[in-house]
Order: C-alpha cells, then sequence, then structure tokens
C-alpha cells in the first residue's frame, strides 16, 4: 500500500473520532469554557468560526491536497535518460533514505603496507563504503530489469574506448554477464568504461556515459525529508565523498630540509618516449624522481607499491639503489603501450615496468586492460631524506594513446 493511501486512512480515521467526539460530548465542553473564561456566546462563536476559522481550515485542505497531488509522479510518464549513473550514487548516498553501509561500524582491518607508518592514536577510516553500497543496490534494480539505463555501446575495434555518440537503452539482458565497474561509475563522465563483467560470467562489450532515470531512482530511493535536509544545512553538514580526499590549501607548503625527495610527472621526450616500427608506435611513460634538497641524496630506492585492478599491494623495486645531487632528476619507466595500428585483432594490454634483472627470468610483466583507469602508486625512499610517494592513474584515451595523470 503506498504511503499517501495510509495517510489519507489515518486522516479519515482521525476525522471521525473528532466528529463522533464533538456529537456527544467535546462541543458541550468547549462552548461551557468559552462562555466561563472568555463570556463568549454562542451566537458569536458562531460567527467567529464561520468567519475565519472555517475558512482557515478549508485552505489548509485545499493546500494539502494539492500538495499530494503535485507530489507523487505521474503514474504513466515513461522513464528518460536524465542523470548520470555518478549522480544517482551521488543521490543515494547523500540526498536519499537509503539504509547503507556505515564505514564506522566495520570491522578494523590492517594498516596498508603501502601507506606511511600511523601516527600514535590514528585510525584508519574506510573510503567509499557507502558508495560502494549504492552501487550495489543500483546493480539490484538493474538486474531485476526495475531500473532501466542507457547508454554509448562500445564499437568493437583494435582501439580501445571507442563508443558511439548516439545514446541507446542497455538490455536488461546485459546485466547478467556484467555490472557496473567498482571506480569508473562514481565519477567518470565521458566516453570512458563503466562497466566490467561479473567473474565467471561472458565478457560482453562495454557502455560508457550510463544514464538512469531519476523519476525512477528517486521512486526507489525517496528523498530526505525536508527537516533532515533543512538540519543538515544548518549543521552545514559536508556531502560524502567516495575519495574522502580533503581540500588543498591554496598557500604552498613550506619543504622541511628533511622532504628533499620528490616524484615529477610530466609531458616531452624526457616523460614519454616514442618508438616508430612496422608495427605501429609504443610509447613508454616516465616518472621523474628530483632532489630538491641542498645536499646530495645516497642510497635511494624506488618502488611500486599499488596497483589498483589487481588490488595488488606487493611493494615491487623498479630502481636502485642510486644517488642524486641538490637539483638533479632521475626518470624512471614506470609503463608502456604498443599503439599497433596493422593488427586489429590483436589483444593490446598496458604493460608495467619489471623490476631490474627481471627480463628473461621467467617473470611475467604486469599488465592492465586499457579500456578503464588504474591508479597505480609508487615510493621513492632514502636513508638520507624522507619518503616521498606519488598516486597516479594510468588509461588510454579515446585516440588510443597511453596517458597519465595524478590522482
Amino acid at each position: 500500500m503506498r504511503r499517501g493511501a495510509v495517510v489519507t486512512l489515518l486522516w479519515t480515521a482521525l476525522s471521525a473520532v473528532l466528529v463522533w467526539a464533538f456529537d456527544h460530548f467535546a462541543w458541550d465542553w468547549l462552548t461551557h469554557i468559552l462562555e466561563t473564561w472568555f463570556g463568549a456566546k454562542w451566537t458569536d462563536l458562531i460567527a467567529r468560526t464561520s468567519s475565519f476559522v472555517l475558512p482557515l481550515l478549508i485552505a489548509a485542505g485545499l493546500l494539502w491536497v494539492v500538495y499530494r497531488i503535485a507530489k507523487e509522479p505521474p503514474a504513466a510518464t515513461k522513464p528518460q535518460p536524465d542523470m548520470k549513473i555518478s549522480d544517482a550514487i551521488d543521490y543515494i548516498v547523500n540526498d536519499s533514505r537509503a539504509i547503507l553501509s556505515n564505514p564506522k561500524k566495520l570491522p578494523p582491518s590492517p594498516w596498508p603496507s603501502f601507506l606511511p607508518p600511523p601516527a600514535p592514536g590514528s585510525t584508519l577510516t574506510h573510503s567509499g563504503v557507502e558508495h560502494q553500497d549504492a552501487r550495489k543496490q543500483l546493480n539490484a534494480k538493474l538486474i531485476s530489469g526495475e531500473l532501466h539505463s542507457w547508454g554509448l555501446r562500445q564499437i568493437a575495434t583494435h582501439i580501445p574506448n571507442q563508443f558511439e555518440h548516439s545514446i541507446r537503452e542497455i538490455p536488461k539482458e546485459y546485466w547478467d554477464d556484467m555490472q557496473l565497474d567498482f571506480q569508473s561509475c562514481l565519477y567518470y563522465k565521458g566516453p570512458y568504461s563503466q562497466t566490467m563483467k561479473i567473474p565467471g560470467r561472458t565478457e560482453r562489450h562495454n557502455w560508457a556515459d550510463i544514464q538512469v532515470s531519476r523519476g525512477q531512482v528517486e521512486m526507489f530511493w525517496p528523498k530526505k525529508s525536508a527537516s533532515a535536509r533543512l538540519w543538515s544545512k544548518i549543521l552545514r553538514k559536508p556531502r560524502i565523498s567516495h575519495t574522502r580526499i580533503s581540500s588543498v590549501p591554496e598557500t604552498p607548503v613550506p619543504i622541511e630540509p628533511e622532504d628533499s625527495l620528490q616524484i615529477l610527472t610530466g609531458t616531452g621526450k624526457l616523460f614519454e618516449n616514442v618508438v616508430v616500427n612496422e608495427y605501429g608506435v609504443l610509447r613508454t611513460i616516465s616518472i621523474g624522481v628530483k632532489n630538491i634538497g641542498s645536499k646530495k641524496i645516497t642510497n635511494c630506492t624506488f618502488y611500486r607499491t599499488y596497483v589498483s585492478s589487481m588490488n595488488d599491494n606487493e611493494k615491487v623495486l623498479l630502481d636502485g639503489p642510486f644517488s642524486l645531487d641538490p637539483a638533479e632528476t632521475r626518470y624512471i619507466s614506470i609503463a608502456m603501450f604498443n599503439e599497433t595500428k596493422d593488427l586489429p585483432h590483436a589483444t593490446h594490454l598496458i604493460g608495467l615496468s619489471l623490476p631490474p634483472g627481471a627480463f628473461g627470468a621467467g617473470v611475467m610483466q604486469p599488465r592492465l586492460f586499457p579500456d578503464r583507469r588504474h591508479v597505480v602508486s609508487f615510493a621513492i625512499e632514502s636513508p638520507d631524506a624522507s619518503d616521498a610517494t606519488l598516486h597516479c592513474e594510468l588509461w588510454v584515451d579515446e585516440s588510443g594513446k597511453l596517458r597519465i595523470a595524478n590522482v
């Protein structure tokens, strides 16, 4: 039974009880009180009631009826793609009455090895818990067919991240084998894949720029009450972010003497090495390790510490030990991609750099799918200076070129 019908029944029952009470004793008791305390006579009471109270009650009743009619969505409205999937997840987390997992109630987790040691008394806060729960609820509605979805379908070509330009509805059967991507559905709004294969199922073509119907989303996950939204604004409660990243101060942070190591990304020949051959273009991405201090730094070691798509926290040595003079920069390759044109049926993957001496020793090169973004972390360590870290994203853009950007 709909909530509006329940409210109407309760209103009718309350009205019947009041009518019975006034017919038997309440009216006589009320008129006696008014005549005794305020000297109001029967005729005065009728005149005042008819000229003020009754019109006010009628106006309030009419306003309530108009409000209920305006609030109810049209039953015959056809769902339309008018809400990005990332906006839908943000709405469920921050603006709806949905019951989601609370990160504060999760069991404690060990501190990740790729992060610096925590300060005494600090705790690890799980980020993105509510957003992943909202993603699961959206997946369930997509699988059942209750929630319609639209997007840009992937084009079968040797160049990744190629999608149609016209939006079309995603068939319900598609979600039997595929699901919303853990990361890209949270914030990507451009021509990048927002779907991934369900483990053990058959992989299908991906979809980008996925949209849903706002009316359906608000029907399945109703809005918070007006009082709750007003109270949040009064308290200036911040919206829950899937990254938990705080704002960066506008003023530059002074560099302490011991913070002399810095990891850099950039463009140009030093950061991108391009080799052209008969098969296409092999692009290698490098990052720089710089000594920004005034003293020489020795015994530097450079590591890859995290790969998001594989959930790999293993600390892998990529270079070192080496030394850096003041203002010296050392460039280290971290990934490569063969932008092949003449082999359209080949599977092209992003290759991550191997440790020193691993080539030819039976060590498999880590490879990443080019149809999504991957978060990769690096660290530089030395006994002469504080450690420095870098978190970046690797992906292949719509033109088939390997790209990197800081997170």
